[in-house]
């Protein structure tokens, strides 16, 4: 009987059949497309990784050469202020009164300008490692966002497969189909027995 519910519903199942099987080619192009994602994902996360590299030696070599202006500020300015006290000398000024308070003057903007510098040079460092940190933060995300995505693939791949199976199994006569979808209760083997399947 089985066999002419199937002969006769042939048309349906075969319908159904294809449908199943479109369902599965739809889970394929997901898994693709998911794979694609997860790539895309892992290589922005890598580049947020290697920039963020890159932004933290940024910052070392901003703080390197904010020393070393501040070093070559300090001998160029100690350079001109010996010049000016050796010009003075030389015109018969002594260090008294106002070439005196002049020197001070001097010596205070030089301090001033050293403290901008370095001020400088540490603000920008300090951006350069805060642009480090956002980096390595989005990297995380990125990384996360990559393993969401590899769950959310399988799921979908999973869930067409079941869309495919269930559109199959509907395509069947009903006979056929109680036997395949109903629910399957085991029972324990008697003595020496056989397991029981109904």
């Amino acid at each position: 009987m089985a066999l002419l519910d199937l002969l006769t519903g042939k048309s349906k199942l075969f319908s159904n059949i294809t449908s199943g099987l479109s369902f599965g080619l739809e889970g394929f192009a997901e898994a693709q497309q998911s794979a694609t994602d997860v790539a895309n994902l892992e290589e922005r996360a890598a580049i947020s990784r290697f920039n963020a590299e890159v932004a933290e030696n940024e910052a070392l070599s901003i703080e390197q050469q904010t020393r070393a202006d501040v070093s070559d500020f300090k001998k160029q300015q100690s350079a001109n202020v010996a010049a000016r006290r050796a010009a003075q000398a030389g015109e018969g000024f002594t260090a008294a009164g106002s070439p005196m308070m002049v020197d001070e003057a001097i010596l205070t903007a030089i301090e001033f300008s050293v403290a901008r510098k370095i001020h400088g040079g540490r603000v920008a460092a300090t951006q350069k490692r805060d642009e480090a940190a956002l980096l390595r933060r989005t990297a995380k995300v990125e990384d996360g966002n990559a393993r969401s995505q590899k769950t959310a693939g399988f799921l979908g791949i999973f869930g067409s497969a079941l869309k495919g199976l269930n559109k199959g199994i509907s395509g069947l006569p009903t006979s056929a189909r109680s036997t395949i979808s109903g629910p399957l209760d085991v029972r324990p083997p008697a003595a020496g027995g056989t397991v029981d399947f109904r």
